[in-house]
């Protein structure tokens, strides 16, 4: 699945600054390059106010395993393929 698949510290620290710093009330949050989701759905179940949380990747075989991992755990997020360059196109 390629570096992807890995979360790394860069994830956790954008996770805890959008949940601490900003205001997404009632938005649609977009999370380009989800790679495994972490900062979705962090920012999906830290921010419940957000209207939806969007995980796109270009990578279609990592969305497939990154919808597996939420499907039972989140309804406020979608995962969708970006049309962007990237891993697996």
């Amino acid at each position: 699945l390629g570096f992807g698949a890995s979360v790394y510290d860069a994830a956790f620290v954008l996770a805890d600054y959008v949940c601490e710093h900003v205001s997404i009330g009632g938005k649609r949050v977009v999370e380009l390059g989800t790679g495994t989701g972490m900062v979705a759905v962090q920012a999906a179940i830290q921010v419940p106010m957000a209207a939806e949380v969007v995980a796109t990747d270009g990578d279609e075989e990592l969305l497939e395993l990154t919808m597996r991992n939420l499907q039972s755990n989140m309804d406020r997020l979608l995962v969708e393929k970006s049309g962007g360059g990237g891993g697996g196109e």
